[in-house]
């Protein structure tokens, strides 16, 4: 498992008042990779001068953390993907993980994959430590808005 995501909001200058008034998140591009099934979108190339993504990375790595979380206590997770809303990703946990990209209306499957539960704990703990030390870097105040305290509580 691989989880990408690149953080394309300017957060240098925002307080931390104005962030948790006026932003739900920060936004990017995000993908995450499980064996050869990917889910979002990290475009491999060079970016452009404020190129903007349109992917929520505080809502994945969130959603991740239950789903983490949940597994560990043996029960199933399910959420919604905000930037194609008609999918959804489920997780559930036998031998190993099991992980599904469905569409939501039908419950069609569009790809399934397995992976080992310690692998997918351990990334998934690994990108948003990683994200936590970015916001860190690009604007220390932000550890302390709502979204960004929250991540670090449940990681």
């Amino acid at each position: 498992m691989k989880i990408e995501w690149i953080i394309t909001d300017e957060l240098r200058d925002v307080s931390k008042q104005e962030f948790d008034l006026e932003w739900n998140g920060i936004y990017g591009y995000f993908q995450m990779t499980i064996n050869d099934k990917t889910v979002g979108y990290f475009p491999n190339r060079e970016f452009i001068y404020n190129e903007e993504g349109n992917e929520d990375i505080t809502y994945w790595l969130e959603e991740l953390l239950q789903a983490n979380k949940k597994l560990d206590e043996g029960n199933e997770y399910k959420f919604d993907l905000l930037s194609l809303n008609l999918v959804a990703l489920e997780f559930s946990k036998n031998d190993s993980v099991n992980v599904r990209l469905f569409y939501k209306e039908t419950g069609e499957t569009i790809w399934r994959e397995h992976i080992e539960f310690n692998k997918f704990s351990e990334e998934i703990v690994r990108s948003t430590n990683l994200f936590i030390d970015t916001i860190r870097e690009k604007n220390l105040s932000l550890l302390e808005c709502n979204i960004i305290k929250k991540l670090i509580r449940e990681k």
